[in-house]
């Protein structure tokens, strides 16, 4: 590891985050044994975006909500850490990294007719819509769609491409 950048042999760990072929290089390396990582998750995603014309319409979409919710921000000090443990690929001891998103990146929620949760989706580091979610007991009901609806309008309003990664 004497290659390494010195804050990835202080902590150990790489966040990678890549095309195919980047990717496929980066795990050639990791197999033939010259990084010494341990790849704990990998996937393959697609790569989805809007064009102009899709942004535009967006744009235009009226948003209905069923009866009892409503949109509103995240509470982050009351609602990060339940935001966090929803995350399917997350680290459960890197909490402040999501609160940090949340505080400082686009997102959105809706909230049920009691004001907890039911939907929330944030950014990523990069730049993509990310970890949109739906509480089971409010699934079905296209709360999640309008979810992801809102914040993509909201990255069309602030002149952000709207793109993400969906698993397949």
């Amino acid at each position: 590891m004497d290659g390494i950048h010195p804050s990835i042999r202080k902590y150990g760990e790489l966040l990678l985050d890549a095309d195919t072929v980047v990717r496929d290089t980066f795990f050639k390396l990791v197999e033939s044994g010259e990084f010494a990582f341990e790849c704990r998750a990998q996937g393959d995603l697609y790569s989805f975006y809007m064009d102009e014309g899709q942004q535009r319409t967006l744009t235009e979409k009226k948003i209905h909500l069923p009866d009892g919710f409503s949109i509103n921000v995240v509470n982050v000090e009351k609602e990060h850490e339940q935001i966090h443990d929803a995350l399917t690929y997350a680290d459960k001891e890197h909490v402040e990294c999501t609160r940090l998103r949340v505080v400082h990146l686009p997102s959105v929620c809706i909230r049920d007719c009691e004001g907890k949760l039911a939907s929330w989706e944030m950014s990523h580091h990069y730049g993509q819509l990310t970890h949109l979610y739906t509480l089971e007991n409010h699934r079905g009901k296209g709360i999640g769609q309008t979810t992801e609806t809102l914040l993509a309008q909201n990255f069309v309003q602030s002149g952000l491409r709207v793109f993400k990664y969906v698993d397949y």
